[in-house]
């Protein structure tokens, strides 16, 4: 909502937006509403940023009702022109306690009363208001209900913060929650300074990212998150601070190339060793699915499920179909080029790589997999725009490829890799979210973007 004319403005140029905050009592039988006769749920403003980061919003909430609360979830992404407020449930971390004047508390069976909502946003609450009625066994993502996750995860940083340093006080701060990771800032201090760690915890079908961060730190550890601490079983990894220097702040061609380098020295180190990557759980993806896969997706777009992007998703297709041949072609020169299949990100952009001492650091290994490295660079904005951070990536493999033969391959993965990618998400993202959802809507519009970012070189290709 950046250009609405009802954000404010700072000195950075980012733009505040309306945000409600459906803020829970402890045993979720209560929310918090405006104390007048026509109840209206609490207003916070924040900055219009991606709706994960939830630090400010945590903040502005408890500054505005005088109580402590934590985020479940984004219940309404907000924005557009309209000014459509971004709506996040939260828990009161004391049960009934006092809110500050301006508040009361309202039992939920009432909360048909709710004002200042459209239907829409009435009915999230409305759903939002039944979840947290149930008490699920095993809930699929701990951290969006309140009970003993939080607590237990609290207890492990506490534990493994004070068994490495003398710690005065330990500050844990909310940084980034939804379906996909929860992540959160612990601040250390000591008698001779203070230090700085990150915790997060993924997900189940994300449960191979802190087993495989561990792998890389151990073998590449000037180019990869240090752990102090990590849970297998839970997925939960306790990491040393990178900074607040991402690759794309910094901004810097040399950076860029010292990660291109990075990159490809690490693809190059698992090369040899992909049995211990399959033991770790990682999904091996042929190139050779691909094409097959695009004609099934185009034959019967219906069949693929989806919940939200059904119609762009078929545009996509339909722009996608008159080339199933060349994209036939295309992942045959891929493969016929010899690279070997290796470790892949998945997710590689400007956002998961952090700069270090001046070094650049890989992570979020959370979408790996065992395929075509060409997939991770090619997938890059300013790696595509840049032939300089291509030649410096395929430099590295030229022992192994000659350099004509991996410029030819780079281009004709660039479709490629979007297909894959988007496949990846249909497969293995999208049927494990709950539906309705934020996060789910948001996770589900990445595949017609992907679709639609194949089908732009294929429609160029002579």
């Amino acid at each position: 909502m950046s250009g609405s004319s009802n954000s404010d403005h700072h000195g950075s140029g980012e733009a505040y937006i309306p945000a409600l905050a459906v803020v829970f009592s402890e045993s979720g039988t209560e929310i918090a509403v405006t104390a007048g006769d026509l109840p209206t749920l609490p207003e916070v403003r924040v900055l219009d940023r991606f709706y994960p980061e939830i630090e400010e919003f945590v903040n502005a909430a408890a500054r505005t009702l005088g109580v402590d609360a934590r985020v479940l979830r984004c219940l309404d992404q907000g924005g557009g022109s309209e000014a459509r407020p971004r709506i996040y449930s939260l828990v009161a971390s004391d049960d009934g306690g006092p809110l500050s004047d301006a508040f009361r508390w309202l039992d939920v069976v009432r909360v048909d009363r709710l004002g200042g909502l459209d239907d829409s946003q009435l009915d999230s609450v409305r759903l939002e208001c039944e979840r947290l009625g149930r008490s699920p066994e095993r809930p699929f993502v701990p951290w969006e209900w309140p009970g003993e996750w939080e607590f237990e995860a609290r207890e492990w940083v506490y534990g493994h913060v004070e068994s490495r340093c003398a710690a005065d006080q330990v500050t844990l701060t909310p940084i980034r929650s939804w379906s996909i990771s929860n992540v959160v800032r612990a601040d250390v201090e000591t008698g001779s300074g203070s230090e700085r760690l990150y915790f997060k915890a993924s997900p189940a079908f994300f449960s191979q990212e802190a087993a495989l961060t561990g792998v890389v730190a151990e073998r590449f550890p000037e180019v990869s998150p240090k752990l102090a601490a990590v849970d297998l079983d839970r997925g939960w990894m306790l990491m040393e601070d990178l900074g607040d220097l991402t690759l794309g702040a910094a901004d810097s061609v040399e950076l860029w190339c010292d990660a291109m380098r990075a990159l490809a020295r690490v693809q190059i180190g698992f090369a040899d060793d992909t049995s211990l990557l399959d033991r770790l759980g990682l999904e091996r993806r042929s190139t050779s699915v691909i094409p097959v896969t695009l004609r099934a997706w185009s034959r019967d777009p219906g069949a693929l499920g989806l919940n939200y992007e059904v119609e762009r998703t078929e545009k996509a297709l339909e722009r996608l179909y008159p080339y199933l041949g060349l994209v036939d072609e295309l992942c045959h020169l891929v493969d016929s080029v010899g690279l070997p299949q290796t470790l892949s990100h998945g997710d590689l952009d400007a956002g998961n790589m952090f700069v270090r001492n001046g070094v650049p650091v890989i992570m979020d290994w959370s979408d790996s997999s065992i395929s075509n490295p060409l997939f991770d660079p090619a997938l890059i904005p300013q790696v595509s725009r840049s032939p300089a951070l291509v030649d410096t990536y395929l430099e590295e493999w030229k022992g192994i490829v000659p350099i004509d033969r991996l410029e030819q391959a780079f281009e004709a993965s660039k479709p490629i890799a979007a297909l894959e990618r988007a496949f990846h998400y249909h497969r293995n993202i999208v049927p494990d979210l709950e539906y309705p959802s934020v996060d789910l809507r948001v996770l589900e519009s990445y595949i017609p973007d992907l679709l639609n970012l194949a089908a732009a070189p294929l429609e160029l290709h002579e």
